[in-house]
């Protein structure tokens, strides 16, 4: 049962022995130059501003019922106030236009509750036993105050799904929170373990009120490394057999994120009552030049053993060099490369650091932001896949100009110069694409990478190409 604040506390004598996530994202990023560059962008001297959010996109789409792009939010790298929810929550564009939701759902947690021996860290020390002050923040931080029920991260992303909803098109909108297993090393660690479940998802359900536009989804399990050991496969089944037995417990979902360097035991996941598992490539974690492979191998990981997909990973400081945006366009690359908008679930780490870019002054920060948000908008706008065989092949369309689109014969869809259109197909599959004109005014200026192009003798026209291996399409647009 809950104490009567409604919140978890411990106290000295009973507290948990929480253990280690693996440290995350606190090393230098690797230098690795993929092709192209972030082109420099102005400062934005009102990116951090909060302004009226304007009417909803068209293509505004309801979320489904099972999240399927979920960022993590540290609390130990700050605190999860409104302001930040709403670049969360909803796309901040540059130019108030029109607004759409973003992520889907958080994962939220705290280092400081997954660590399981002494050890400093870029000059922060980390005891082998968790403090109750650092439960008890962690619990602050996620529900609020204890006396008076306000404030907190579920408050804030709350507030700003209520004011998404205000909206025009957007009055479905919701998002799907995750709560943290922390790992634990005492004796009657499953019960421990139990109990931190029962407890979160109780302070969830009976205060519900004041987070009325947040669903709970499920729990996350924090440990990193991938499930080998004996305990570690008992405390997976015993956590996912908690998670059942709670309230409404069959639609909840346990997920995974396993490091891609280990890869071990992940195709046990499943089979213990893990839902869905997304992979780590780590590639900014590594210094070597085995980076370069991460995300292809990756990506083997993700058909080879089913997993739901992948896990986009951000730096851990903004700095004025070109070696973050070249290693994040290299995740934007493998995105596009690998179709991982269609994949069942894709996790983001960290909310934090989106932040700190949708902010950024330093050029082509901002740009991550923005074209973070255009992949998760495609994970929206496509169906799931099946694992990929080794009889598929990848065609890429991009679109290049304003104001001219593409239609997609097969599967139908419309490439902008928002979004590019990415599509499997088997071998010897014959796509054309044709040229959508808004004007008189409007042209292709030019066609690469086609098999055959016709003309319709106003400035437009189709390509057509027969997919085999991995194939890209570019067309530019232009004004006369």
């Amino acid at each position: 049962m809950l104490p009567k604040t409604g919140f978890i506390l411990f106290s000295l004598t009973s507290l948990l022995s929480l253990a280690a996530c693996q440290q995350r994202g606190d090393v230098d990023s690797p230098v690795f130059e993929p092709p192209g560059q972030y082109d420099p962008e102005p400062a934005d001297p009102v990116a951090s501003q909060i302004v009226p959010l304007p009417p909803a996109c068209a293509d505004a789409s309801v979320q489904k019922s099972k999240a399927r792009s979920v960022v993590l939010w540290y609390f130990n790298k700050g605190a999860l106030t409104f302001e930040a929810a709403r670049k969360l929550v909803s796309f901040q564009k540059r130019t108030p236009v029109c607004t759409d939701q973003f992520f889907e759902g958080a994962i939220l947690g705290d280092v400081n509750l997954n660590y399981r021996k002494a050890q400093t860290i870029k000059g922060v020390f980390y005891p082998e036993r968790v403090t109750s002050e650092q439960v008890d923040t962690f619990v602050v931080d996620t529900f609020g105050n204890p006396v008076t029920k306000t404030g907190g991260a579920l408050e804030a992303l709350s507030k700003a799904v209520e004011e998404l909803r205000g909206v025009q098109g957007l009055s479905e909108a919701q998002f799907k929170i995750y709560f943290w297993i922390p790992w634990e090393n005492a004796a009657d660690k499953t019960a421990l373990q139990d109990q931190w479940i029962s407890s979160m998802e109780e302070t969830f359900r009976t205060q519900s009120a004041r987070w009325p536009a947040l669903t709970l989804a499920g729990f996350y399990w924090g440990y990193e490394e991938f499930i080998t050991t004996d305990d570690q496969q008992r405390r997976v089944q015993a956590a996912s057999a908690a998670i059942k037995r709670l309230p409404g417990g069959s639609g909840l979902e346990l997920l995974f994120i396993p490091s891609n360097h280990l890869n071990t035991g992940i195709q046990d996941a499943k089979s213990l009552g893990v839902d869905r598992t997304t992979v780590q490539p780590n590639f900014l974690q590594s210094t070597s030049l085995e980076t370069e492979n991460r995300l292809v191998l990756a990506n083997q990981l993700i058909q080879a053993s089913q997993l739901a997909g992948a896990e986009i990973e951000l730096g851990s400081t903004l700095s004025t060099t070109h070696t973050e945006l070249q290693s994040v366009q290299a995740y934007m690359k493998a995105f596009d490369d690998y179709v991982w908008r269609a994949n069942a679930l894709n996790t983001y780490y960290y909310g934090n650091k989106l932040i700190d870019y949708q902010g950024s002054v330093v050029p082509g920060y901002r740009k991550i932001y923005d074209d973070i948000y255009y992949r998760v908008r495609a994970t929206r706008k496509t169906g799931v896949r099946a694992v990929d065989g080794v009889n598929t092949s990848t065609l890429t369309v991009f679109p290049r100009g304003t104001p001219g689109k593409l239609s997609y014969s097969t599967p139908a869809q419309v490439c902008d110069g928002e979004l590019n259109c990415i599509a499997k197909h088997p071998p010897g599959t014959v796509v054309t694409l044709t040229a959508l004109l808004p004007d008189a005014k409007s042209y292709v200026k030019s066609w690469a990478g086609c098999d055959r192009t016709t003309s319709d003798g106003k400035g437009g026209g189709t390509c057509t190409v027969t997919t085999a291996g991995n194939k890209r399409v570019t067309v530019t647009f232009g004004i006369r």
